[in-house]
């Protein structure tokens, strides 16, 4: 909705008309006759831009006007009516309705704000690649702390300064990851290691995905990547550290056994010593009540090894027992 209106240069309102101000109230006619200062009293800003406009300006400016509890953000256009000599001799004027277009800018606004501030905090960067051959058209800041280079220096370049730096037995993954998610639009996700402007390696993990246009057309790559150096280092020590117990448990002199104590005790692991001394696999033992195990040992170690085991937990503490199994072979 938008009002016309024109003033003369006493400041009286001579001409108005539309339905716009209708909206706080006010019915444009009564309007009429009245001068700005009066009808515009509380806004001291739409004065001011009355006032430029009477000492010659065009003037654009916005002011919420609030009336019967409701609110109503106007733009106002303001120009100077001039004579042939060109004296001021009023101001003529639009004002137009642009609540719903400012709280649209607003929550734009505080969007783009909102998504600033995230991708600013973000532990990686963010990146997007356009064309074909691929060009960086947006890196976030976070490209500086994990590959050396600034966003500066690489958006607006091919993507091969950053490609260039992966580890040679990782580029088929990504180039192979990237084509199949072009084809079927699912997800881009990989790890690679890239070295980094100070020249050392680091393991990467990217994910994103491919941007289309309305036709299905991809005209982008957008992902997102961070360094997962620690994790990986952490994984491979935990993986090495299950390799050695697994070696050292397999070749101890018996065997390694591990039972939950709550309900009813059962096995959660054995080693594969428990078939040398028992005639009976892990895989048959595992997850099964550890009586099983006791059907195997003398009466008299059974009930020992069973109190004893009571009492340990109970207190979180250790036990040492010695105790014989039937041969597995004759059962005796």
């Amino acid at each position: 909705p938008i009002v016309l209106f024109s003033v003369n240069n006493a400041g009286i309102v001579v001409f108005h008309q539309g339905q716009a101000m209708e909206q706080v109230g006010i019915e444009p006619e009564s309007l009429i006759g009245r001068s700005v200062s009066d009808i515009y009293e509380k806004y001291p800003g739409i004065l001011q831009s009355f006032r430029r406009a009477f000492a010659g300006d065009e003037v654009v400016s916005t002011v919420t006007i609030e009336a019967n509890g409701n609110s109503v953000i106007f733009e106002y256009r303001l120009a100077p009516e001039k004579d042939e000599h060109g004296r001021v001799t009023g101001v003529i004027g639009v004002a137009t309705d642009v609540t719903k277009r400012k709280i649209a800018a607003d929550a734009l606004r505080e969007g783009e704000r909102f998504l600033t501030t995230l991708v600013a905090n973000l532990p990686g960067f963010v990146i997007r690649l356009e064309g074909m051959p691929r060009v960086i058209k947006y890196v976030s800041d976070g490209v500086r702390d994990i590959t050396g280079y600034s966003a500066s220096e690489l958006t607006g370049q091919s993507i091969a300064v950053l490609g260039e730096r992966l580890h040679p037995d990782d580029r088929a993954l990504m180039a192979e990851t990237v084509r199949r998610a072009t084809e079927s639009g699912e997800p881009i996700e990989y790890e690679f290691r890239f070295t980094t402007r100070s020249g050392e390696e680091r393991w990467f993990w990217q994910q994103g995905q491919v941007v289309s246009d309305e036709d299905g057309q991809p005209v982008a790559l957008e992902m997102f990547t961070m360094d997962i150096t620690e994790r990986r280092q952490a994984s491979d020590a935990l993986r090495e550290s299950e390799r050695f117990l697994s070696t050292l448990v397999t070749n101890l002199p018996g065997f390694v056994l591990r039972a939950s104590t709550r309900d009813v005790p059962t096995i959660l692991y054995v080693s594969e010593g428990i078939r040398d001394a028992t005639g009976i696999g892990p895989e048959a033992l595992i997850g099964q009540p550890v009586t099983m195990l006791g059907d195997t040992m003398y009466e008299e170690d059974k009930w020992r090894l069973a109190a004893l085991v009571q009492e340990a937990a109970k207190t979180t503490g250790h036990f040492e027992i010695e105790f014989r199994v039937k041969d597995p072979a004759t059962g005796g």
